[in-house]
């Protein structure tokens, strides 16, 4: 028997419903009548993407925004420093 090699793949897709359809497919022209077994399906790190960029990218508005007006007024608030580096890193 041949030694199995693991097939890793990134993908996203609409999560948000609660539920999504993995698809596999598997195209082979000879030998005919194998048989294909996919065993260890793993799911990581499965979020909604879209909902978290759309909060992170609103957070950051409201801080750009805020430094504006922080800027604007000639001062430099210490708490801002500390978290504009960790918005932007993630």
């Amino acid at each position: 028997m041949a030694a199995s090699n693991p097939a890793i793949q990134n993908y996203s897709g609409i999560v948000d419903r609660g539920f999504f359809r993995p698809f596999l497919q598997i195209n082979q022209s000879s030998p005919f009548g194998t048989v294909w077994y996919v065993t260890d399906w793993h799911l990581r790190n499965v979020t909604d993407s879209s909902k978290v960029r759309d909060s992170l990218d609103a957070t950051a508005k409201a801080i750009d925004s805020l430094t504006s007006t922080v800027n604007q007024q000639g001062r430099t608030s210490p708490a801002l420093v500390h978290v504009l580096p960790i918005l932007r890193i993630i």
